[in-house]
This record gives structure tokens, C-alpha cells and sequence, in this order.
């Protein structure tokens, strides 16, 4: 972590804008585990036949 925070002193010196590089680490981390667990869920009967009806 040491390393991404120095990484970040450097980009907000160098472009001078209040960059922060650990919150959107965790973003990418938190939006690519809901797309696994998203992927891996089963949509129950009802659920499917709502967005089947829904899509026509």
C-alpha cells in the first residue's frame, strides 16, 4: 500500500489535482467482485419470467 500512496503524492503533484488513488483501487475491487458474484447467481422462476416479460 506504501507504494500506491507514494504513487498518488507524485500524481497529485504532477497534475495538481486532489487525486485519490486508494479509494479508487477499492471502487475497481468492489464493482469486480459484484460482477463475479453477479455472474455466479441464479435467478429464480419468477424472476427470469419478470425480466422475459419485461424484454418483449
Amino acid at each position: 500500500m506504501d507504494g500506491l500512496l507514494a504513487l498518488q503524492v507524485y500524481q497529485q503533484q504532477r497534475y495538481g489535482l486532489p487525486l485519490n488513488l486508494l479509494d479508487d483501487w477499492q471502487n475497481q475491487i468492489n464493482h469486480l467482485l459484484l460482477q463475479e458474484e453477479s455472474a455466479h447467481r441464479e435467478l429464480s422462476r419468477e424472476a427470469r419470467e419478470a425480466l422475459l416479460q419485461l424484454s418483449i
